[in-house]
């Protein structure tokens, strides 16, 4: 292959990796836009429902950062920070890390949750649902907890 072909053909792989790359950002950006802000829904657990709502902030890189907050039956609230990443498929994973709040808790036994969601989008809403559980050492077996979540994006008030 001649030198001048050669070095044509590097150009334009050069050129097209970076088309690519743009396009990848673009589309990981246009999401994060969407998906951050604040989210309420339920979380279920056997045939229980708990409020909770996540406060979701989302780079242009994809990395999920926030908190949850979920409302206890007796009236108080465990607040959550979070981390995770943004797919490229509109689905999310996420891991609460830290209790807010402990303090509050010391009375009760509360655990930390691994969050899969996927988001959606329509003409009149902005949803992300899936599954939780929680986060253990071991094989997950009929005794770890996990349920089902459903979230809608909160509109902003003008």
């Amino acid at each position: 292959m001649p030198l001048r072909a050669f070095l044509a053909k590097k150009i334009a792989m050069k050129y097209l990796f970076t088309f690519f790359c743009l396009l990848f950002l673009t589309n990981l950006n246009a999401q994060a836009q969407h998906i951050s802000g604040l989210w309420d829904g339920h979380l279920f657990l056997n045939q229980q429902r708990y409020n909770i709502e996540m406060n979701l902030q989302v780079n242009d890189i994809g990395k999920v950062s926030g908190f949850t907050s979920v409302d206890l039956p007796d009236g108080r609230v465990v607040e959550m920070k979070i981390l995770g990443q943004l797919h490229m498929d509109r689905s999310m994973t996420v891991k609460e890390f830290k209790i807010v709040n402990q303090e509050e808790l010391d009375d009760i036994e509360w655990y930390k949750r691994n969050f899969q969601l996927m988001f959606k989008r329509d003409l009149w809403e902005m949803t992300l649902e899936g599954y939780w559980q929680e986060q253990i050492p071991q094989v997950v077996n009929d005794k770890t907890r996990i349920g089902r979540i459903f979230l809608k994006k909160r509109e902003e008030k003008a």
